[in-house]
């Protein structure tokens, strides 16, 4: 038995600096700031509470690119409090893939493999 967990991912995590300055808001307009983001999710905090299992549409800008995209709420929970608000962390389950990181080709671009590697993988989601 080892002690490192399993990782789930499918994607590799983005952190905000390596993506560029990018604002997030969840509709119907709260501003969320992007802990990490991925070609099929998003981690966000935000003084708004997320229902898990609800449907969200959060809108990302950059200083060069712009995407809508519409998702699910996988999990909420709370990630600080202050004297006059409560800050929560949620993860976002993607419809569809963020499209910064699908080439004209129609592949998703991912990290990993060898020596860092770049995976190519078909951008349409596999069925579930």
């Amino acid at each position: 038995m080892t002690d490192q967990p399993l990782e789930r991912r499918t994607a590799s995590r983005y952190r905000p600096g390596a993506t560029g300055r990018v604002k997030a808001r969840i509709r119907p307009g709260h501003v969320a700031a992007l802990v990490d983001l991925s070609t099929g999710g998003a981690l966000v905090e935000t003084s708004r509470r997320l229902l898990p299992n609800s449907c969200v549409e959060i809108s990302m800008e950059s200083e060069s690119r712009r995407a809508t995209l519409r998702g699910r709420v996988l999990r909420c929970a709370v990630a600080g409090v202050g004297p006059d608000v409560v800050h929560y962390r949620a993860a976002i389950q993607f419809d569809s893939y963020l499209p910064w990181f699908v080439e004209d080709d129609g592949c998703v671009v991912r990290e990993g493999g060898v020596a860092g590697q770049t995976i190519r993988a078909a951008a349409t989601p596999r069925a579930r």
